[in-house]
């Protein structure tokens, strides 16, 4: 009985950090199929990504990282990229709602105007270009009860509220590039990038990456040891 116990102990919070990560996945991919896109490609779990996140989150402060801290690599990178990043917290330490979270990004939308890629005066779309970007295709987020949660004044650190739960997700590569549309708007699939087709995985609106079984053996050795890394920072 012990050792079941023992054995319960271990599994289980890696159990529930892999569920969070899915449901960031899921629904970050749901929003993105709802878009009429013609190369929007399909998001990817990285726990490195997720890794570099929880280092913003666990800071517990209102600000965004900076392009230098959001410089990493994960496998199969040589060289360091660039990871776009979006925040929001709730006050109190509430039970993480993903599908919150990203609802409120993606009502973003009505004030985005595709055809002259413009905002409304006065709103905010980044949060939303960022989850619709099209080559933005590895994700990672975190998030983290923050007693209390700071924000910056006058370049000094103040209490914003007594307590949060801070969420961080971050995308790779970055998103919002000056200039550009998040994505080709037209049929779905009629302009995945080369090594990538649509129908293979659900949403069957997104280009994916075309994997042999060898390749999706490692993918997913790789996913079992981002697991177990990630258990120790929590969600």
């Amino acid at each position: 009985m012990e050792k079941f116990t023992l054995v319960l102990s271990l599994i289980l919070p890696i159990l529930s950090v892999a569920m969070a990560q899915r449901k960031f996945v899921e629904v970050h991919n749901a929003y993105r199929a709802k878009e009429s896109a013609k190369n929007m490609q399909e998001m990817t779990w990285v726990g490195a990504i997720k890794r570099n996140a929880y280092k913003v989150a666990k800071k517990c402060v209102w600000e965004h990282s900076s392009s230098d801290d959001r410089k990493i690599t994960w496998r199969g990178q040589t060289t360091p990229t660039v990871v776009g990043e979006n925040l929001m917290y709730t006050t109190g330490n509430q039970k993480l709602n993903v599908t919150k979270v990203l609802d409120l990004w993606y009502r973003e939308k009505k004030d985005y105007n595709f055809r002259d890629n413009s905002c409304q005066d006065g709103k905010v779309c980044g949060h939303y270009k960022q989850v619709v970007w099209a080559d933005s295709t590895k994700l990672g987020c975190s998030s983290v009860n923050c007693e209390p949660f700071y924000e910056i004044k006058n370049g000094a650190k103040v209490v914003k509220k007594p307590s949060a739960t801070f969420v961080v997700c971050q995308y790779g590569p970055a998103g919002n590039i000056k200039g550009k549309k998040p994505y080709k708007k037209g049929k779905p699939c009629t302009a995945c990038p080369m090594g990538t087709s649509c129908g293979q995985n659900d949403p069957v609106e997104l280009c994916s990456v075309q994997m042999t079984k060898k390749q999706l053996l490692l993918d997913f050795l790789y996913q079992i040891q981002d697991m177990e890394e990630d258990s120790s920072d929590g969600v």
